[in-house]
């Protein structure tokens, strides 16, 4: 269940049941602040999406809208797009190629730059989600430096960087060279009318894989970045924000950060630690004053499942929408992004899959859509707790002052949830009912409550009514309701609703 709302105290059902869960909100105690949820189409995935495999027109624009869109009663309004930066000699197979395939014969030669202003999509795709107005930030991600710039003369099966320490090459330091090549992508990117807004060198620099990768110690990292931040600063790109380093997991990256800030000022470099959820899920906070960003993730075994609860299993939506919640309230994380968006595809690496013209949408997009489409860029997370184990809660203040709350039901037991909000003055009390067949909303009359802890009991539940589901969301009336999800089998949206929510301090509410 997820409840969205604004000035508002709500009494929300996940079950009709004598059980109840007492969530408790109190945005006086702040902590991370939210730079937003997203997704990447690297590897040519943003090709699939503008028709590659014969995906039509009208059904490019139907996978924009459920991405990057947050009206009507589609999309998750993601506000996050990772794009990866080619290193490969061609674009065969799903490679991504290089902006200078070829090597100029040394690190002080220029490089020579080849750029068709398309990217394999990535620009389409990009210009196309900045329209929705929603996409604040725009991450750039290399896999791999050019094959000509590492030990292994490969942009594939690992290979580290010429020039930092312990990787000597007999044609020289490339460091500089590689860092002049990341600023030429966002010159390149920049003339489309695309400012990119965060750099990355690296991905998984603790694994060697037989697709484009590079590796690298947190030692390694910081030779480079003391390169790589002045270079930025130097070429007029002192507003981008560099990210580092993408290790396979939590504990992974924790191993790299811990190298990295043994080197004086490297860290000072960063604005985003960013960690895989593969090989280590999120735990604790680091120990780090920078934001700190779950990058890639996402169920690769197991075939497509688009339920909502499968008990348990793979790519099922509740456990990714466990996963986010946790990873925001337990390792302070500022964002969230699964692996690809939309792709041909037969397992769960996608939050939609792709077949020729044909689109199915898995519930991992709507969990993704009940904190993506709600809590904004710049919002804080303020202190949520709640007496049930199996219950998790999480709140957000935007930068409009309007709370967002999502409360998930871990259990398979009847509950319904008591909210109480702590620092706000005069609360409206209101309560709705979902079902996973009609998703119809029970509007019983609102009630205003005065009370020093702004607290409130539950209504008796109604003496009958449909079964009822683990799920649901209302939110300001100025936006349409999303419901999470339809029934276990079929992930599309179901009906939306328009519920009336009422400000703080107003004398009457309009009734429904």
């Amino acid at each position: 269940m997820f409840v969205p709302y604004r000035f508002c105290f709500l009494l929300c059902w996940l079950h009709l049941s004598p059980l109840y869960a007492a969530s408790k909100q109190d945005d006086r105690v702040t902590y991370q602040t939210i730079d937003g949820f997203g997704v990447s189409q690297a590897f040519q995935r943003s090709a699939q999406m503008h028709g590659k495999f014969g995906l039509s027109p009208e059904n490019q624009k139907k996978v924009l809208d459920l991405l990057f869109s947050n009206t009507g009663s589609e999309g998750a309004g993601l506000t996050i797009l990772r794009n990866g930066i080619g290193s490969s000699t061609s674009s065969e197979k799903d490679f991504m190629k290089s902006i200078a395939p070829t090597s100029p014969g040394s690190p002080n030669a220029t490089l020579k730059y080849e750029w068709d202003g398309k990217d394999e999509s990535q620009v389409w795709l990009t210009q196309e989600a900045i329209a929705y107005g929603r996409l604040k930030t725009i991450y750039a991600d290399a896999w791999s430096a050019p094959a000509y710039m590492k030990t292994n003369n490969n942009d594939s099966n690992g290979g580290s960087i010429c020039g930092v320490s312990n990787a000597p090459c007999t044609t020289g330091d490339w460091r500089q060279a590689y860092a002049n090549y990341l600023i030429q992508y966002l010159r390149f990117y920049q003339e489309t009318g695309i400012n990119i807004t965060h750099l990355g060198f690296l991905n998984e620099p603790d694994l060697n894989q037989t697709y484009a990768s590079m590796l690298s110690s947190g030692f390694q990292a910081a030779d480079f970045l003391q390169i790589l931040r002045p270079t930025l600063d130097a070429s007029g790109f002192a507003n981008v924000k560099i990210v580092c380093c993408e290790a396979t997991g939590w504990d992974q990256q924790a191993a790299m950060l811990s190298e990295l800030q043994s080197i004086p000022g490297a860290s000072d470099t960063l604005s985003v630690i960013a960690a895989h959820g593969y090989a280590s899920d999120p735990k604790l906070p680091y120990r780090a004053p920078q934001r700190v960003w779950q990058t890639e993730w996402a169920d690769l075994n197991g075939r497509w499942n688009p339920s909502w609860d499968d008990l348990g299993k793979f790519g099922e939506g509740i456990g990714w929408a466990n996963k986010i919640q946790q990873a925001l309230t337990v390792s302070n994380c500022s964002a969230f992004l699964y692996w690809i968006g939309a792709e041909t595809t037969s397992t769960n690496s996608a939050l939609i899959k792709l077949d020729k013209d044909t689109v199915t949408v898995s519930a991992r997009l709507w969990a993704f859509a009940h904190f993506s489409r709600f809590v904004e860029p710049g919002a804080k997370r303020v202190r949520a707790e709640s007496d049930k184990g199996f219950v998790g809660v999480s709140a957000f203040v935007n930068g409009d002052g309007g709370v967002v709350v999502q409360v998930l039901n871990l259990g398979h037991v009847g509950l319904g949830v008591r909210i109480e909000i702590l620092g706000i003055g005069r609360i409206i009390l209101r309560w709705f009912l979902h079902t996973t067949q009609t998703l119809n909303a029970s509007k019983p009359p609102l009630q205003s409550v005065d009370s020093p802890k702004n607290t409130a009991s539950p209504p008796a539940p109604p003496s009958s009514s449909p079964t009822p589901s683990a799920t649901f969301q209302s939110h300001d009336p100025a936006t349409q309701a999303r419901p999470l999800t339809g029934s276990s089998t079929n992930a599309a949206p179901p009906s939306s609703l328009s519920p009336s929510l009422c400000r703080t301090g107003r004398t009457s509410c309009p009734t429904q």
